[in-house]
């Protein structure tokens, strides 16, 4: 009877034995550490000798089902005698402070080397299943030694258990935590959190970095991810695309974007923890079974929350390198029945080599409510993203114009290789702190992107008129910024008057190019109702958009960005009322040695006179459609005739008719007409009017009037 118990009692050990037998395996570990680096002061340690201790940390209990949950721990054991330790001769229990034991296992990675060098140490991951009531300071961890001198084989050499019932070992938001993946030491931290709530649910994506802190390389793993709310249901997180790519190498680190949603009732806000997770297959069973295994857990609340965290710059990582966001500024701006809703952002290279263009995406949401598509447009001029330097984009969006907006939100998206989106970072303004502005209001718009550079500024102004409606006209100066010759902008301009109402407007611009440090002048006009007020109007001007790029010369705009409002002089230009230097900028124009013939039988008449004209060669500008209109009033009878005159070089679709042209330099001009009614009522005696007007689209300004003798030559 004594022998068949102590037959018994062996096989059982043999069969102990073998559960946690591993295949061998090198001696290498890690360097020597001090004893209070191997636990948490939540767990202590244990001694297995004299110098050598094992300690316990990283205690996550995860639900399986309504009655179950899985726990995992983590036993580092350090080495400080002169031979190696095989921990197959030890192992641990899992009790409960109300005495109920249960077995536990090893990581399938970490029995393949239960080795530990002298001098070393090595971390070992433990999981068992245990009944869903219970908490971490419930559980104790016990270490033995096997010994066949013991009646249950077991010697024991202590129990640790966590000390108080808050513990957590989730690691905090932004904080490292170290764990292994596929046996190499690893590192992940929470990087950002982004929630994008509706009236049903919450969409969560987090964005957690990857760092290879070990010596080869690993792949992203096939690790099952969730997210536990403050309350404690769990919910499945899916790895993004850009997650499944190449190995990270030793030394560098790729961020991963996991999704989830999760219902509204439950505000990850104010709580929450991200877990990784191993499945591991259970053996021996009819249907596919398996144990999910927490490895590693973060927090999912920033350490500082408030306007500072939303405007932060966000780091975020593609196939191609690592990016900084940021975002600069926030404009509402009117357009047609609509309003625009403009992001100014910059993508910021920090690496010391040109990184490629990421391709963006984006929404707006409003008040947590409403999401907005958005176009990003790349309002720099570049081809890739120089080492050290930023890349500029516009976000815009549409919005009803009577939009009441208390809260935006702007989520800055990336599409990827595999057509994937992915989140890439989320700015918010709240109403209180907005900094969504209107526009500037200034007298110079200066545009500072890459291969655009120009100051702009409204020179003069004027107003044409018929008889139902003024054209009013603003002539903007543009000088050229770069140190190349540029194409004149594709500009959009409003005018707004003091009420708030607002005038669309056209712009015309130079076909030439201009020249590096040369002007432009770009006329931007409105038709308004004859007799508005000018007082307080503004022209609101920015960089045309079309689709998702800068619109260029000629495309019909369907946005615009970057918009100040130009404050509108409130003088405007007044007839000169000479004859010498007429100011028609960028032409300047005399007249002189002014002779009248007449013949009264055939009704002939003519006025000629001498013409100098000059223009400078350093502004580009835009005459198409202009013309003068030159009127000879007779002072005593008011009777006149007019001709139509253009300037050599003024913007033209047809061929310019000589007999009507006054060409650069000196020259001669003939006003004619044949007109026997007008040779009968008019006194050669007196004087006639010279005006001069500037006819633009049915609309005529007053340039220059002055009396003129019919017969005596005027210098």
């Amino acid at each position: 009877m004594l022998f068949a118990v102590w037959q018994k009692r062996c096989l059982m050990a043999l069969l102990l034995f073998s559960l946690v037998a591993a295949a061998g395996g090198g001696n290498t570990g890690s360097k020597v550490f001090a004893e209070d680096e191997v636990g948490t002061t939540a767990f202590g340690t244990i001694y297995l000798d004299q110098v050598s201790f094992v300690g316990a940390s990283d205690m996550y209990i995860f639900p399986s089902n309504a009655a179950n949950a899985s726990v995992s721990f983590t036993l580092t054991v350090h080495n400080g005698g002169s031979d190696e330790i095989d921990f197959n001769e030890y192992w641990v229990r899992l009790l409960t402070d109300s005495g109920s034991s249960y077995m536990v296992q090893m990581l399938p990675q970490d029995k393949n080397n239960t080795r530990i060098g002298a001098g070393t140490n090595r971390t070992f991951t433990f999981y068992s299943q245990v009944s869903s009531t219970l908490k971490a300071n419930n559980l104790i961890i016990r270490v033995f030694k096997w010994d066949f001198s013991q009646e249950n084989y077991e010697r024991v050499l202590g129990d640790m258990h966590a000390a108080d019932s808050g513990y957590s070992a989730a690691a905090p938001y932004g904080d490292k935590k170290l764990f292994q993946i596929s046996g190499v030491a690893a590192e992940a931290l929470v990087s950002r959190v982004l929630l994008n709530n509706n009236d049903k649910n919450t969409l969560v994506t987090v964005y957690a970095k990857l760092f290879n802190k070990g010596s080869i390389s690993f792949d992203i793993p096939s690790f099952r991810y969730y997210i536990r709310t403050a309350e404690g249901p769990l919910y499945p997180a899916e790895l993004g695309k850009s997650g499944k790519q190449a190995p990270i190498h030793p030394g560098e680190f790729k961020e991963i974007q996991l999704t989830a949603t999760i219902p509204a009732e439950y505000d990850i806000s104010t709580g929450g923890e991200l877990f990784f997770a191993q499945s591991i297959p259970v053996t021996g069973q009819q249907v596919s079974e398996a144990n999910i295994v927490p490895i590693a857990a973060f927090g999912l609340v920033p350490k500082t929350k408030g306007d500072e965290t939303e405007r932060a710059p966000v780091d975020f990582s593609t196939r191609d390198g690592i990016y900084t966001a940021g975002l600069h500024t926030i404009q509402r701006l009117p357009w047609e029945d609509k309003d625009l809703i403009s992001v100014d952002l910059s993508i910021r290279n920090n690496g010391s080599r040109s990184l490629p263009i990421p391709k963006l995406t984006g929404y707006f949401m409003l008040d947590d409510k409403v999401k907005i598509e958005t176009v990003i447009v790349q309002s720099d001029d570049l081809s890739s993203v120089a080492g050290n330097s930023d890349i500029h984009f516009q976000a815009i969006g549409k919005v009803a114009y009577q939009s009441s907006i208390t809260k935006l939100k702007f989520v800055l998206q990336e599409l990827d290789e595999d057509k994937a989106i992915n989140d890439l970072a989320e700015f918010t303004r709240e109403a209180a702190s907005s900094g969504i502005s209107n526009f500037t209001k200034q007298y110079v718009l200066s545009i500072d992107q890459i291969g655009r550079r120009a100051e702009y500024s409204i020179k003069d102004v004027s107003t044409y008129t018929s008889e139902t409606s003024e054209l009013f006209i603003s002539n903007v100066e543009m000088e050229n910024k770069e140190e190349r010759y540029v194409n004149a902008p594709n500009l959009t301009a409003f005018l707004r008057d003091s009420s708030g109402t607002i005038f669309s407007t056209s712009i015309s611009v130079p076909s030439k190019r201009i020249i590096p440090g040369g002007k432009a002048l770009l006329s931007v006009e409105a038709t308004v109702p004859k007799g508005m007020s000018k007082k307080g109007l503004q022209l609101l001007i920015g960089q045309s958009v079309k689709g998702d790029k800068v619109a260029s010369i000629g495309e019909q705009a369907d946005a615009f960005y970057d918009v100040v409002a130009l404050e509108v002089p409130q003088t405007e230009r007044e007839a000169q009322h000479i004859l010498k230097k007429i100011d028609l900028f960028p032409y300047q124009l005399s007249l002189s040695a002014f002779t009248t013939r007449a013949n009264l039988l055939t009704g002939d008449l003519s006025v000629s006179f001498h013409t100098e004209l000059s223009k400078d060669a350093f502004i580009e500008t835009s005459t198409k459609g202009h013309s003068l209109y030159v009127e000879i009033k007779d002072e005593k009878t008011d009777v006149s005739f007019s001709d139509h005159i253009e300037l050599e070089n003024m913007d033209s679709t047809t061929t310019q008719d000589s007999n009507h042209l006054i060409k650069l330099g000196n020259g001669k001009y003939t006003v004619q007409t044949r007109d026997e009614e007008f040779i009968t009522h008019v006194s050669f005696s007196g004087k006639y009017q010279l005006s001069i007007y500037d006819d633009y689209k049915g609309h005529r300004r007053l340039i220059t009037s002055k009396p003129v003798s019919w017969f005596a030559s005027l210098d």
